[in-house]
């Protein structure tokens, strides 16, 4: 769920994905897509401690 608990709009969306494009020139397309909780390898659920830092 977004942190001000508002789904984005489709015009919200759209600009996101534009700015990742602007972001580099090489980046010739992406996919935006709203999810409601991060997956686990990428940050979500719970928290752990990276195998670097052990």
């Amino acid at each position: 769920m977004p942190h001000d608990g508002r789904m984005p709009t489709l015009e919200q969306l759209t600009d996101a994905r534009d700015a990742c494009i602007a972001l580099d020139w090489k980046v010739q397309d992406i996919v935006v897509v709203p999810i409601d909780r991060l997956p686990e390898e990428v940050g979500g659920g719970r928290s752990r401690q990276s195998e670097r830092s052990s």
